[in-house]
């Protein structure tokens, strides 16, 4: 019982120690390892939920020109702000918890693996919300931040997304002529990015250089 508790102190002093302030490898480990499968692992199931009832909620209009991706009107979004709130909660307690920073208390971007994935998510479900220009403040602040992460390429896509339904693809050409030139791209972010061209055209009323992206 002596070495059970003892254990425990342990094991509780180690998680007091943990400070977001300082970056070594026990401590970048900790933050890491509890911001991916405490905050964002759930934040993303809140998206996918959020996602999922809207997707099941949709209704084509086959008479119509179909859209590349589902979007909500603002009605139906409303639906979905229960989810999408618990997502924006979950990650921005994330951000404040395990955010690393320097002796001024600036941020340590390449020290939080899981960090500009948080700030993504928050994006993604701003972007659901109608919310849409506090979603480029969130998609933006990846892009500029974490210019070492291949995430900040995930931001390009869903900042064009929001460009997209703003009807800016002036402002989403930048970010897509970026994403088309980069050789290595995420496998999974590679294959969305035809679906993502092909938006840009029927934005632009040219569905048949659309259909040759789809």
């Amino acid at each position: 019982m002596v070495y059970k508790g003892f254990v425990i102190l342990l094991c509780s002093s180690f998680i007091m120690g943990c400070s977001t302030h300082k970056n070594t490898f026990v401590h970048r480990g900790f933050h890491n390892l509890t911001n991916r499968f405490n905050g964002y692992y759930y934040s993303c199931e809140n998206i996918n939920e959020g996602i999922y009832k809207i997707e099941k909620n949709h209704k084509a209009l086959y008479d119509q020109l179909l859209p590349v991706f589902i979007f909500p009107n603002k009605d139906d979004a409303k639906t979905t702000f229960p989810e999408f709130d618990k997502a924006i909660k979950k990650s921005s307690i994330c951000i404040q918890r395990h955010t690393i920073k320097n002796e001024n208390g600036q941020e340590i971007p390449e020290a939080g693996k899981w960090i500009d994935n948080n700030w993504i998510n928050i994006g993604i479900a701003h972007f659901y919300k109608h919310e849409l220009f506090s979603a480029i403040e969130n998609f933006d602040y990846v892009i500029r931040t974490y210019t070492q992460s291949q995430d900040r390429y995930w931001a390009m896509y869903w900042i064009c997304r929001v460009y997209h339904e703003l009807g800016s693809t002036v402002s989403s050409e930048p970010y897509l002529n970026q994403l088309k030139s980069v050789r290595h791209l995420p496998k999974a972010l590679k294959n969305c990015l035809p679906a993502l061209i092909a938006e840009f055209y029927i934005k632009r009323n040219q569905p048949e250089e659309a259909a040759k992206c789809l």
